[in-house]
């Protein structure tokens, strides 16, 4: 399972939604993609109008949240196989115009690009 934990005025959230909508059309069939903010039913609709996460997303508290330890920065993600952590991403760079942020964006893509498709190759052995 793939989580990503996110907000609406997260700059870096938004950014990296198509990023994840390519992730979760790739593996669509092996792993499942939960999204999961602390904004209402009706704000993640809003929302998801403007920058579409092409997964389910679950509206819980903000209280809930900070409990799971998600306190180094939005977005964070983690990918979670037969309960243990794989790969983990905390935060995002604040300028979202500079070369670093694409960089960025990049090599999370591709961490947890690599990180899944190592873990189906061991599986499917």
């Amino acid at each position: 399972v793939f989580y990503n934990f996110w907000q609406k005025n997260c700059a870096p959230c938004i950014l990296e939604a198509d990023m994840l909508n390519q992730l979760q059309s790739k593996f669509s069939n092996e792993v499942d993609f939960i999204g999961i903010t602390y904004e209402t039913k009706e704000s993640i609709i809003k929302f998801n109008e403007k920058h579409p996460f092409n997964f389910r997303q679950l509206s819980v508290s903000e209280h809930a949240i900070t409990n799971l330890f998600v306190y180094d920065g939005y977005p964070a993600s983690f990918l979670v196989f037969d309960g243990e952590i794989i790969e983990i991403s905390s935060g995002g760079p604040f300028d979202i115009n500079s070369s670093y942020f694409h960089v960025s964006l990049y090599n999370t893509y591709s961490k947890f690009r690599t990180a899944i498709e190592k873990k189906l190759k061991e599986i499917k052995k």
